[in-house]
């Protein structure tokens, strides 16, 4: 029951990654970068804050029906995709690998090859872009940290659970 829960958190964090994803890559293909204890969203048509509740990645895009909650403004499309492409990729290819460090490391790889091929085809690079793309890995390294202890913990889990079944037979 421990690994389940473990495993179920590993993909919480995926979802919340994805969500991510898409507010990191938009600002900094705008040209900035905002901390991620920041949780101020903000419509980019009219400007109003979006609420908590409509922030929740894939689920929020399909309830709103792909429009601001405030303005009505169409989101784009991309962002849904990108959402899903990156907890897709994520989530399968740690199953695939058993939730391995080999599937963490992956998984951070796969991450990072998203984010930066939807930052060259669909970004707008500013002069700072460096620097912000540098702030926003250390961003990512937080998030990641968090998800590593998770994978760490499944090993721990997977290796006891591994050691009492082999004690007992």
């Amino acid at each position: 029951m421990r690994a389940f829960l473990i495993v179920l958190c590993i993909y919480l964090a995926f979802y919340i990654i994805s969500g991510y994803s898409t507010t990191d890559i938009v600002r900094l293909s705008k040209g900035n970068t905002t901390p991620l204890w920041a949780s101020d969203c903000f419509c980019p048509m009219c400007g109003k804050k979006i609420q908590l509740i409509h922030q929740i990645p894939i689920f929020s895009y399909l309830a709103n029906r792909g429009k601001c909650c405030h303005c009505g403004s169409p989101i784009p499309k991309t962002e849904l995709q990108l959402e899903a492409i990156v907890f897709v990729t994520l989530s399968v290819s740690s199953t695939l690998l058993g939730f391995s460090f080999g599937a963490f490391c992956l998984s951070f790889l796969l991450y990072q090859i998203i984010k930066c091929s939807f930052l060259l085809t669909h970004g707008i690079r500013e002069t700072n872009f460096v620097k912000n793309l540098l702030y926003s890995l250390c961003n990512n390294l937080i998030l990641w940290g968090i998800t590593a202890v998770l994978f760490a913990l499944r090993a721990i889990t997977h290796t006891s659970n591994a050691t009492m079944v082999t004690y007992f037979f």
